[in-house]
């Protein structure tokens, strides 16, 4: 089976709503055939049709024709545009205080980092000999 477009169809059947459908209709079968007086006021028969029913009534969902589509697949979403950076933006980031030049600058010089050098006195800068 084919939509408008030619792509194939998924056609999805129902078994098991189809069997809890037919429980309804299985009873109502067994109700008009014992008020009709085509079966007798008796067990064995009622159980008889009504598991009858209640087969034929699950292989038609299972097997029978499905209902075709209402009406064309869903098309996919189509792909979200990110925008662009606005010229502000690095503007409202320096109003917060916090600049990423300074605060680096900052920490380097007052917390004495690393600058390689070991304290034993040697190295470029000598005594002067």
């Amino acid at each position: 089976m084919t939509n408008a477009t030619n792509t194939p169809t998924v056609v999805q059947r129902h078994p098991v709503r189809a069997f809890f459908w037919s429980l309804p209709l299985a009873l109502g079968i067994v109700l008009v055939l014992i008020v009709t007086k085509v079966i007798e006021l008796s067990l064995t028969p009622m159980i008889i049709v009504f598991v009858i029913v209640l087969i034929l009534g699950t292989l038609w969902g299972a097997f029978g024709p499905a209902k075709s589509p209402k009406g064309p697949p869903p098309t996919p979403a189509a792909p979200v545009d990110v925008p662009e950076p606005s010229r502000f933006d690095d503007f409202t980031d320096t109003q917060s205080g916090d600049t990423d030049d300074a605060g680096d600058a900052g920490d380097a010089g007052a917390g004495g980092g690393d600058t390689g050098d070991t304290g034993d006195g040697g190295g470029d800068g000598g005594d002067g000999d």
